[in-house]
């Protein structure tokens, strides 16, 4: 596929995140692992729009708990090489929010 065309594509998902932004939460998973599969392109072009592709479907994030490591969220999916802290930061969260959810259930 075309580098033009994979950027055209990344700006019509980040256009989806405000114009449908129920269903942009709704699907915001399965989005996020198809732009992680993009953002390893090698055309800046592509990871530029990527970048901005993420931030625009996580500004659709409402959960007052994890809007503050958006930001950091998106940089650890451009470069989780480079930024492992932030991966550690995810990592933190997942265990956390795993641990809470287990304990609602228990209750």
């Amino acid at each position: 596929m075309k580098w033009q065309t994979k950027k055209g594509a990344l700006v019509l998902i980040g256009a989806l995140a405000s114009h449908q932004s129920t269903v942009v939460r709704r699907n915001l998973p399965e989005m996020i692992l198809k732009l992680n599969e993009v953002a390893a392109d090698v055309k800046k072009e592509v990871k530029d729009q990527t970048r901005q592709a993420f931030l625009e479907i996580c500004s659709t994030i409402t959960n007052v708990d994890i809007v503050h490591i958006v930001p950091k969220i998106v940089v650890a999916y451009m470069n989780p090489v480079k930024q492992t802290e932030n991966v550690l930061c995810l990592d933190w969260y997942y265990f956390h929010q795993t641990m809470f959810d287990r304990l609602q259930q228990q209750q």
